[in-house]
C-alpha cells in the first residue's frame, strides 16, 4: 500500500477514511486551476486548509 504526505502538515496519511485529495473533495464554490498538482490532506488538515484559503481569497479580493 503506498501512503500519501499530507500537504498541509507533511505527515504520513496512515488510513484511507482519514484522506481528502484537491481537488476531487474541494467544495464546488472554490477555485481550482487544472495545471495545479493533485494534494491530499487529513481530512482535519483539509478543513483548515480550506479555511486558510477562503481566508486568503477574501482578503486578496476585499471581503475579508
Amino acid at each position: 500500500m503506498h501512503w500519501h504526505k499530507c500537504s498541509y502538515c507533511d505527515e504520513t496519511i496512515h488510513h484511507d477514511e482519514d484522506l481528502k485529495t484537491m481537488p476531487d473533495d474541494l467544495p464546488d464554490d472554490m477555485p481550482w486551476v487544472t495545471d495545479w498538482d493533485l494534494a491530499h490532506y487529513h481530512s482535519w488538515c483539509f478543513e483548515s486548509a480550506v479555511s486558510d484559503w477562503r481566508q486568503e481569497i477574501a482578503m486578496k479580493y476585499g471581503d475579508g
